[in-house]
């Protein structure tokens, strides 16, 4: 069917379209299209924008989980001021906290139900215009797990029977 093959597209595109090791994808939030490097797994959820000097205006780093949860993020030998979103296990934008430089403490989530984590340059998601409530889109992130060689159902993501 149509939703299938539009799936398989998605995947060849991601794929042919990253060079470093499927890490880097363009993902929309609400009307905004943001460069992700993706962090899928727990090495790289772990080491995030660490040790990073700079991040280019647009670009991000989006934490996919395997299960919903309260969230806290710190900022460990993280040198860039950054903006963290988290969102819901549905893709909605659910609150934005500023986090700075080197802060151990670490920025709560007040939600329960945070799936994806976007963190962005302090001050990114007001600029581009992403607001609360602004989704990313699901199917994208399965293509984007697809690409990178991972099941999306462990992260709780259906995938369509292209036979369908």
């Amino acid at each position: 069917m149509a939703n299938g093959c539009k799936k398989e597209e998605q995947v060849k595109s991601f794929r042919n379209s990253d060079k470093e090791e499927y890490r880097h994808f363009n993902i929309q939030v609400g009307e905004v299209f943001i460069q992700a490097e993706i962090a899928a797994t727990p090495e790289e959820r772990e080491k995030g924008l660490m040790y990073r000097d700079s991040l280019e205006p647009g670009n991000g780093m989006l934490f996919i989980f395997e299960k919903s949860a309260k969230r806290r993020f710190w900022m460990k030998n993280t040198r860039i001021p950054l903006d963290i979103g988290y969102f819901s296990t549905g893709g909605a934008l659910l609150e934005v906290h500023n986090a700075q430089p080197f802060d151990q403490v670490g920025v709560p989530s007040r939600s329960n139900d945070v799936k994806f984590v976007l963190e962005l340059n302090q001050g990114a998601f007001r600029k581009l215009g992403v607001r609360i409530g602004d989704r990313i889109i699901l199917e994208e992130i399965t293509a984007i797990l697809l690409a990178r060689g991972l099941n999306p159902q462990t992260y709780g993501l259906l995938v369509e029977n292209p036979k369908d």
